[in-house]
């Protein structure tokens, strides 16, 4: 049968081709074995599955990514996910040598204490911790920027942190200063891990995507472990080399400060914030005016300005003042009972009633901010632009708008 089918073959790929007759020639090798590329093509995107499972890098990804990645989670997980990572183990190498340096001070004569110094930071952490939170927890649900602003509150979170390494290390030159440096150094770690918690859960529901913020918070919990893990190791061996020097270590401890202030701003830089405080919704306004489209959290997170250093979004807009400033009598209160809505606007002042909600805080915002640079929006065009803001990912539910006045006011119009 197979040499009865040469000749069919042969005339099938003449007709079909120019190449004369002398070059085609079919012999049994080229018929019973396939080409050597194909063979090579084969093996090369099998090879991935002749690797150990321990060198397999989804065996680790597996456990530090959440479920359904990246799917669940939004664009800006991964260039978050890596800086803090980064950030975090060099914070925690800072954490081992500072602690060394605290024992230095009590036991100047044994330079040699790392592993002691890594086992007294976990003590530290959790211990004092703890205490400190107890009164300091009370005092940061009050902080409305929590959950408005995170970013902020993040970055100065790891600000106080290091500044804590810092009195640490600085403790072995003043022995006798001992218990106040250590007080202070301990108030600004609890300081900074609790404002870092509640930061973080902000982050993590701006993160998910799916109703999975607990299976985010858990990963994350899990990508914080393996780089203490790390950290921790890493500074274990670094204060057994040069733990008695103290010039090397403020050296080093200067290069990993570096390391966890940077990739922490990175990290936040690269962070798209889906819900509305003032500085972000004036960005989505002003872009708005200027390219008649609404950008996602994703654009607006390059325009904004969250470090206390940069220039913020500027505008003379209040909204959500007490009535008694917008200088009314009982006629214009009674007008706006007549005439309906939600909101009034004289000059740079908004006032709400009661009932506003959300979407119409965002509606006087955008028809305030018009009026500021000369441009008038219309009742079916701020419609518009909330179904675009909507449609572009920006949460505007209940504590998702923060861009009220200190105070809040609202009205409530009696009939």
């Amino acid at each position: 049968m197979l040499r009865r089918s040469l000749p069919l073959q042969l005339r099938l790929i003449q007709s079909s081709t120019t190449l004369s007759p002398v070059t085609l020639t079919i012999t049994p090798t080229t018929i019973t074995q396939p080409p050597k590329s194909v063979t090579l093509t084969s093996s090369s995107s099998s090879a991935e599955s002749f690797l150990p499972p321990l060198l397999s890098p989804s065996t680790y990804l597996h456990h530090l990514l959440p479920t359904q990645y990246p799917s669940s989670v939004t664009a800006s997980y991964a260039s978050y996910a890596v800086p803090q990572f980064l950030s975090a183990t060099a914070s925690s190498t800072l954490m081992v040598l500072s602690t060394h340096s605290l024992l230095l001070c009590l036991y100047p004569s044994t330079p040699t204490l790392a592993p002691a110094a890594a086992a007294l930071n976990w003590v530290i952490k959790d211990g004092l911790g703890m205490l400190g939170g107890i009164i300091l927890n009370s005092k940061l649900g009050q902080i409305k920027g929590l959950d408005s602003n995170p970013k902020l509150y993040r970055l100065i979170s790891g600000g106080l942190l290091d500044a804590s390494f810092y009195l640490d290390l600085c403790s072995p030159k003043f022995p006798g200063l001992f218990l106040p440096i250590a007080c202070v150094s301990n108030m600004f770690k609890n300081v900074s891990w609790l404002t870092a918690s509640a930061s973080r859960a902000s982050i993590h529901n701006n993160l998910s995507l799916k109703a999975n913020l607990a299976d985010v918070t858990a990963k994350s919990g899990s990508q914080s472990v393996a780089a203490s893990i790390i950290g921790t190791m890493g500074g274990v061996g670094m204060g057994m080399w040069f733990g008695g020097n103290w010039e090397v270590t403020i050296g080093v401890a200067v290069g990993l400060s570096v390391v966890h202030q940077g990739g922490n701003w990175w990290s936040l830089r690269r962070l798209g914030v889906r819900n509305f405080n003032r500085e972000r919704l004036g960005r989505v306004c002003d872009v708005y005016f200027d390219k008649n489209v609404v950008e996602d959290p994703e654009g607006i997170k390059h325009l904004e300005a969250f470090e206390p250093w940069a220039k913020k979004w500027e505008s003379n807009i209040r909204p959500g003042v007490n009535i008694q400033e917008m200088g009314w009598g009982e006629d214009d209160v009674e007008e706006w009972r007549k005439n309906g809505g939600e909101y009034r606007i004289v000059d740079d002042k908004i006032v709400f009633l009661e009932s506003a909600e959300n979407e119409d805080v965002v509606k006087a915002f955008l028809v305030a901010r018009g009026e500021e640079v000369g441009r008038k929006i219309g009742v079916e065009e701020a419609g518009k632009f909330i179904d675009d803001v909507k449609r572009q990912g920006w949460r505007m539910g209940e504590g998702e708008v923060s861009v009220e006045s200190e105070g809040g006011w609202r009205v409530r119009i009696e009939e």
